[in-house]
């Protein structure tokens, strides 16, 4: 893995450049896309969680709004790549995913502290979506909270506020 520099970046900064792993065993790399495409980067914190499958699902169920706006969505988590391999494979098993999964396990973090995300106390990246234009420049960062409540029957809930029609708002405000 290899990762410049930067403390916290910021919007209107060049984005820090990276490269991880994927679910696939393959290589991606930021700066591939400059040029090319827009790039989401979907920080979650475990890969098998119901944040994650509720934060994935709202990407999945959008993935051709992302498309027609010339945008590729990134997945990273701190998990290793194996994790992201086996949700892969129960989630999809027969199917391509359009979406890498990418594991920012080693250096540990090294890419969600270049953003600025890394939780020390936790070991995790913060729930967080980062926009970054053709350019490579980031142009939105947010972070999310997930909210744990108990159902009356004792069953435990989770909701994100993650919007992904704000986020497709902010790409169509990045082409005006």
């Amino acid at each position: 893995m290899q990762t410049e520099t930067y403390m916290n970046a910021h919007i209107g900064q060049l984005a820090p450049d990276f490269s991880l792993i994927d679910h696939n065993k393959r290589k991606v790399t930021l700066s591939e896309f400059q040029g090319l495409k827009n790039v989401v980067l979907s920080f979650h914190i475990y890969t098998f969680t119901d944040g994650w499958r509720d934060q994935i699902a709202a990407f999945l169920s959008t993935q051709r709004e992302f498309e027609a706006r010339d945008t590729q969505v990134l997945g990273i988590s701190t998990d290793p790549r194996p994790t992201q391999t086996a949700y892969y494979l129960c989630r999809s098993p027969n199917l391509s995913y359009p979406i890498p999964l990418l594991s920012d396990f080693y250096p540990h973090g090294a890419v969600s502290k270049s953003y600025g995300l890394f939780k020390e106390d936790t070991g995790t990246a913060r729930r967080a979506v980062i926009i970054i234009d053709k350019n490579r420049i980031i142009r939105f960062k947010k972070q999310y909270s997930t909210k744990i409540s108990s159902t009356p029957t004792g069953q435990t809930t989770i909701s994100l506020d993650l919007d992904v029609k704000d986020i497709l708002s902010n790409i169509d405000g990045m082409r005006s």
